[in-house]
């Protein structure tokens, strides 16, 4: 699960940039630096990167609003958490289709910022699901911290003995798979966005359904 949602997201978040001019649904932090970029060049985009993180807080609540009602129910929120994001990946892929790409973020109209906040939405839930319905897991939408740690473990896998080197190489191998899932998602999407534009969103969409249905 860990290594097909972290596909998902590579997958999701390149394709929304490719699509909607450099703007990311996932990667918080890369528009943080984009905003930094508009505001020197004195640029006139500078409202869907800014509407990114309203849209991705949003996403953390409805996941947190979904799991806590399920939870007050007894019930696991896997299931529901899964559908929601592929309920916003859906809008996400619909309204992009129907407002087309976009070359500058200054041309966006109402379609497209509407696609913007639906893919940050759908990103958002998923955050949250590694911090509420899928603990476990640990991050598969932001691959900075996965990667440290699995460059900890090898390391460590290098230098101990014993049932401490299988243990490190364990978890580097765990930590490495949702890595090269979330980069060959990434990839993949490029060639998705040249051969079906906003459909290339379809194979993610799929995944998550089928996700939702073998959990719990």
């Amino acid at each position: 699960m860990a290594t097909l949602l972290a596909g998902v997201a590579g997958w999701v978040d390149a394709l929304g940039f490719y699509a909607l001019a450099g703007v990311f649904t996932a990667h918080l932090t890369g528009n943080l630096v984009l905003l930094g970029e508009e505001l020197v060049r004195g640029g006139s985009g500078m409202l869907p990167k800014m509407l990114v993180f309203p849209a991705f807080f949003l996403g953390v609540a409805l996941a947190a609003v979904v799991h806590g009602h399920r939870k007050a129910r007894g019930r696991s929120s896997v299931r529901a958490v899964l559908l929601t994001e592929a309920v916003a990946v859906v809008g996400f892929m619909l309204v992009g289709q129907a407002s087309g790409p976009v070359a500058d973020t200054a041309d966006m109209g109402t379609l497209s910022l509407l696609a913007v906040l639906l893919g940050a939405v759908a990103m958002g839930v998923q955050n949250a699901e590694g911090r509420l319905a899928l603990r476990e897991l640990g991050s598969t939408a932001v691959m900075t911290s996965n990667i440290t740690q699995c460059v900890l473990d090898a390391v460590h896998a290098l230098r101990a003995r014993g049932p401490e080197r299988t243990r490190h190489a364990q978890r580097a191998r765990r930590q490495f798979l949702p890595i090269a899932a979330f980069s060959l998602g990434a990839l993949v999407a490029a060639f998705a966005w040249r051969v079906a534009a906003f459909w290339g969103l379809l194979p993610p969409i799929a995944a998550l359904v089928v996700l939702a249905a073998l959990a719990d």
